[in-house]
């Protein structure tokens, strides 16, 4: 290695045991939070997803706004 201070670093964390201790700590933690941002990543694609679900596509109704309430006051304005 070229630099010193770099090799000295290395060595630690490779072969003294508070340094082998130190990087499984940091490595814990590292896959701790890849695991917590992937899973934030997939419930926001899967909720991105199901949104579009409810959506009327071209040539459909709404389905909401079909709905004959039996009570004008029980229903949301936009339904009626």
């Amino acid at each position: 290695m070229f630099y010193d201070e770099l090799r000295e670093a290395v060595s630690y964390f490779k072969k003294e045991p508070e340094g082998v201790n130190a990087m499984c700590e940091i490595m814990r933690e590292f896959e701790r939070k890849s695991r917590n941002k992937g899973r934030a990543e997939g419930r926001a694609e899967g909720f991105a997803r199901d949104v579009g679900k409810d959506a009327p596509r071209d040539g459909q109704k709404d389905a909401r706004k079909s709905v004959k309430p039996s009570c004008a006051n029980c229903m949301p304005k936009a339904w009626i």
